[in-house]
C-alpha cells in the first residue's frame, strides 16, 4: 500500500541534507499534487525549476499547479517553456491545449490537442477536442473526433456519450 506521508517526510529528509537536490523538490511537489495538495506542491515545482531550469517537466508541474489553483494564464507561461524544452512529449501539449480551452482561446486549444494527437493518440484527448468542436458547432468535426477516441477505446463512456450529444445536434459546419 502506499504511504504518501512517510514519501513526503523521506523527500523532506532528503532536502534537508541537500537543499539544492531539484529532483527531490520535483518529487515532492508531484506527490503533493497527486494528494490534490496544489498550493503545497507549488512552491516544490517552482524550487525544482529554479534548481533546473532546462527541466521541462518541472515546468510541466508549475504550470499544472496554477491550473489546478484556478490560474490558467500563469500557467500557460509554463507550458510554453515546457513545450519548448520538450517538443515531443504528448501530455505537454494535450495539457496545454485544455489550458488554451480554459481561457477561451479555442484555434489553440485545437492546435495544441491536435500536435499531442500526432505525437500519441488518445481517446481522452479526442473526447476534449469533440467536445469543444461540439460547443463551437463544428459537428460533423466534433463526430471525427469522437470516432477516432471509440477507435482507440470502444469502452470509452465519454467518447459514446460525446458522440451522442454531437448526434442528437443539428448539423453544424
Amino acid at each position: 500500500a502506499s504511504q504518501p506521508d512517510e514519501a513526503d517526510a523521506a523527500y523532506g529528509a532528503c532536502l534537508a541534507l541537500v537543499p539544492d537536490d531539484g529532483g527531490a523538490h520535483y518529487n515532492r511537489g508531484a506527490l503533493r499534487l497527486t494528494r490534490g495538495d496544489a498550493k503545497g506542491a507549488l512552491p516544490c515545482m517552482e524550487a525544482a525549476v529554479r534548481l533546473s531550469p532546462q527541466d521541462a517537466k518541472a515546468h510541466l508541474g508549475v504550470a499544472d499547479c496554477n491550473m489546478r489553483l484556478g490560474r490558467p494564464e500563469e500557467a500557460e507561461a509554463s507550458y510554453a517553456v515546457s513545450r519548448k524544452l520538450r517538443p515531443e512529449h504528448a501530455l505537454t501539449w494535450a495539457s496545454s491545449g485544455n489550458c488554451a480551452e480554459e481561457r477561451g482561446e479555442y484555434e489553440a486549444a485545437e492546435t495544441h490537442w491536435k500536435r499531442s494527437l500526432q505525437l500519441a493518440p488518445d481517446d481522452g484527448v479526442y473526447c476534449n477536442l469533440g467536445s469543444m468542436l461540439r460547443r463551437l458547432n463544428r459537428m460533423r468535426e466534433s463526430r471525427d473526433a469522437y470516432a477516432a477516441a471509440l477507435a482507440l477505446n470502444p469502452r470509452s463512456v465519454d467518447a459514446h456519450i460525446g458522440m451522442g450529444k454531437a448526434c442528437a445536434a443539428p448539423v453544424g459546419r
